[in-house]
C-alpha cells in the first residue's frame, strides 16, 4: 500500500472521528440540566434500571482547556500536596502527564492525527467528571465515597476506604489514584489547588448553574 493511500485511509478515519467528537460536543453544548449532566456523569437510564444510584449534584465540576495545557505538571503537584500532603504526582487526582507524547488514546498507527504531543500538540489532563451517579461509589463495598456537605464534590471517607481499589478499576476516566502506603484512594474534591498551579489558565473550576 503506497503512503499516499495510506494517508487517505488515516484521514477519512480521523476525520469521521474527528466529527463524532465535535458532533458530541455541540450536543452538550446545546444540554440543559439533566441531558448535559448525563453527558458528562453515567447516563440516567442506568440510574432507572437501578443499576447505579444517583448522589445530589455538587456545586461544580474541573473543567479543561486542552488548547491552553503545556503539560508542565504544576497541576499535578499542587493536587498531590493537599491530597496526600506529598509533592508526589503519582498521588496526584489530576493526571497531565499520561498522555503527553501520543494522547489519552496512547500509541496507534494514525498517531500524528491524535492529540499528544507526537500528534496534534494538544493536551488534555484527566479530571474528575464528578459523576451523577458515579461508578466508583457505587462499586465501594464500604460506601466510603459521599458526597461533600458542602460542597458537594465526591470525597473518599479515609476511615471507610478499605484499599481495595473497586474504585479506581471502575472509574471510566481514570481519575483515582491510590496512596501505596496507606491504600487510600485518592480523587479530586475540586479544592481548586491545581487551578492556582496552572500557569496558563488551562484548569478551572465551572459551576453547575454556569454550565
Amino acid at each position: 500500500m503506497s503512503e499516499h493511500l495510506l494517508d487517505n485511509i488515516l484521514e477519512k478515519e480521523t476525520t469521521r472521528r474527528d466529527f463524532l467528537k465535535t458532533a458530541a460536543k455541540g450536543t452538550a453544548a446545546l444540554a440543559l440540566g439533566a441531558s448535559l449532566l448525563s453527558l458528562v456523569g453515567c447516563s440516567s437510564p442506568m440510574e432507572q434500571k437501578g443499576e447505579l444510584t444517583g448522589l445530589p449534584l455538587p456545586q461544580g465540576m474541573l473543567v479543561v482547556t486542552p488548547d491552553l495545557c503545556i503539560g508542565c505538571g504544576r497541576c499535578e503537584l499542587a493536587c498531590s500536596m493537599a491530597t496526600a500532603q506529598q509533592v508526589q504526582p503519582a498521588l496526584s487526582a489530576v493526571h497531565s502527564g499520561s498522555g503527553l507524547q501520543f494522547g489519552q488514546s496512547g500509541p496507534r498507527l494514525n498517531y500524528r492525527y491524535g492529540d499528544g504531543l507526537m500528534g496534534t500538540g494538544k493536551l488534555e489532563p484527566v479530571v474528575c467528571r464528578q459523576c451523577r451517579a458515579p461508578m466508583c461509589a457505587n462499586v465501594c463495598p464500604n460506601q466510603a465515597i459521599l458526597p461533600d456537605k458542602k460542597t458537594g464534590a465526591r470525597t473518599v471517607d479515609p476511615e471507610k476506604c478499605d484499599g481495595c481499589g473497586r474504585c479506581i478499576s471502575a472509574c471510566p476516566w481514570q481519575a483515582i489514584a491510590q496512596n501505596p502506603e496507606t491504600g487510600i484512594a485518592i480523587k479530586c474534591i475540586t479544592c481548586g489547588s491545581c487551578v492556582e498551579a496552572c500557569p496558563t489558565g488551562a484548569l478551572a473550576i465551572a459551576e453547575w448553574t454556569d454550565l
